[in-house]
Formats: structure tokens, C-alpha cells, sequence
């Protein structure tokens, strides 16, 4: 019998902004991009709506996907006001490298940017699992900040269609690198 893979852990997440098309994996998976250490795991959901019909005596009958929905969700540990603006819609993130500080507004804005979002998941064999996915962020965000408790920040995305076929999301098995 042959052996099969088996997924075990966490990984890494990749994000940033969508430009027209998903760029090479060397251009996606690069220190600036990764948001900090995953909490919780991550969850890509898929779900479609289905619509069937069957004649009166149920000889016959047609199914057919009517809508199709994925999601990603993750909780990631990283306090950095750069990576929280990408999941606060309508925030404007004001660096200032001079004095040291550094200023998130949330809220007003009426644009959602679209971002790329790669999931990589090495096996203990080296293998990598890579998700890939344009999403949008969907849930905003909830910072806790507890006296027993690591803060964790919870961001969802909504998959927004890939190609003119519509593609969600893509999960690409690659041998140890």
C-alpha cells in the first residue's frame, strides 16, 4: 500500500497588496511580506450553493453550482501597525520614522484593497503545501489586550475571484526544496 502525506502544524502567511496578477513564489514569500507568527492555525473555507431540480417522479435530475464562496481565516501574534492596517478597512497608517512614532486611524474609508494571500505549510518531509488566494479583508479585527493572554489578532479574508474562469483560490503540493 502506498504511504500518503499527512498534514501536521501551522505556517507561514504571506500578504500583500494584489497588482493585476500573483507574482513568482520568490516574489510572494520574502520577509516584508510575512505577517508574524501564526496563532490558532489557519482555515481555508469553501462552500458553493447548488441548485437542483428533479422531475415529479424523480427519474431525473440536474444539479448545477449557482454561487460559490472561500474564505480565509488566521490569528497572528505580530503587533505591528502596517499588518493591522491591512485588515482594518478604511484605515490610514501614518508612519513617522523621525519621531519615532507611528499612527493607525481606522475608520471613514470607502475603498477595500484587494491583497494576495499565500499560506505555505512545510512537512516534516520538506514538502510545501502553498495556498494562494486575492482576497479581501471581511471581519475587521479585535485587539485584546488581557493580563493572561498573548494578544492575537484574528483576520478573515474573502476570496475574490482569480481569473476570468473564477477561480478562487489555489493549493499547490511542491517536493522539498
Amino acid at each position: 500500500m502506498a504511504t500518503k502525506d499527512m498534514l501536521l502544524g501551522s505556517g507561514d502567511l504571506y500578504i500583500m497588496a494584489y497588482s493585476g496578477q500573483i507574482p513568482e513564489d520568490t516574489t510572494i514569500e520574502t520577509e516584508q511580506n510575512m505577517i508574524g507568527g501564526i496563532k490558532g492555525g489557519a482555515t481555508i473555507s469553501y462552500t458553493p450553493t447548488i441548485y437542483s431540480v428533479s422531475d415529479d417522479m424523480r427519474r431525473m435530475k440536474k444539479s448545477l453550482i449557482t454561487a460559490e464562496e472561500a474564505t480565509f481565516k488566521t490569528g497572528y501574534l505580530s503587533f505591528d501597525l502596517g499588518e493591522i492596517a491591512k485588515i482594518a478597512l478604511g484605515s490610514k497608517l501614518e508612519p513617522n520614522y523621525l519621531s519615532g512614532k507611528s499612527k493607525l486611524s481606522v475608520g471613514g474609508g470607502q475603498t477595500i484593497t484587494e491583497y494576495v494571500l499565500r499560506f505555505v505549510h512545510t512537512m516534516g518531509n520538506g514538502k510545501k503545501v502553498r495556498v494562494s488566494m486575492i482576497g479581501t479583508p471581511v471581519s475587521g479585527f479585535e485587539l485584546a489586550f488581557s493580563p493572561e493572554n498573548e494578544s492575537v489578532i484574528n483576520a478573515e479574508f474573502s476570496a475574490v475571484p482569480m481569473n476570468a474562469q473564477g477561480q478562487l483560490f489555489t493549493i499547490e503540493v511542491s517536493n522539498a526544496e
